[in-house]
């Protein structure tokens, strides 16, 4: 598993996308059996701090733009 550890605010996106994007028969396995854990840490104001713990096939991406 990968940790992923930061602050978002509000209208922020992150993205989880498989690496080299082919999904595996191992990635799927572990997304089966394992998952994708997204912890809220902390929440003050309009900031949220969270923790996602994802397969390491998978790629994290943190999205600054806010959405339209």
């Amino acid at each position: 598993m990968q940790i992923h550890e930061g602050e978002c605010r509000v209208g922020d996106v992150l993205s989880l996308n498989i690496l080299e994007g082919k999904a595996s028969n191992e990635l799927m396995h572990l997304l089966l059996t394992h998952g994708i854990e997204i912890e809220v840490v902390s929440i003050l104001g309009d900031t949220v701090k969270l923790v996602v713990r994802a397969p390491q096939k998978m790629l994290i991406v943190e999205e600054l733009a806010a959405l339209p």
